[in-house]
């Protein structure tokens, strides 16, 4: 086998096409917050590869850890460490913050509508 999958989903309801594909990475230093905004029409496939990420998003959503699938419900807080995944849906705010020591990086695979092409829209502290 010459490569491995790190994370999928089905996407129920994709946006529209012609679409942006876009594959960032993220270094998220100690003490960083992070706003993800309503106004925000694409889909996020965020995977952690190294360190330990708080989320919290104001719908529900489906996380994937190594043990399997939980559910975590609108406005809980919820943390993945490195190998973790979830989708980050369209049209929701929610919070990233990094309370570690540690420096973590996250991958982002985002699906967006032609007219929001690029990387989402975030505002926040990028460093303490």
């Amino acid at each position: 086998q010459i490569g491995r999958e790190l994370a999928g989903v089905i996407l129920a309801e994709p946006p529209a096409a012609p679409v942006y594909l876009g594959l960032l990475r993220f270094t998220t230093a100690p003490g960083s917050v992070f706003i993800g905004a309503a106004e925000d029409p694409s889909v996020g496939l965020i995977f952690v590869e190294s360190g330990v990420v708080t989320f919290r998003l104001e719908g529900p959503v489906t996380i994937t850890r190594a043990s399997g699938s939980e559910e975590v419900a609108a406005g809980a807080e919820f943390t993945l460490e490195a190998g973790e995944f979830f989708v980050w849906p369209p049209y929701m705010e929610g919070e990233v913050r990094n309370d570690g020591q540690e420096p973590a990086v996250t991958l982002l695979a985002n699906l967006a509508p032609e007219e929001a092409a690029g990387p989402p829209p975030m505002a926040g502290t990028p460093t303490p």
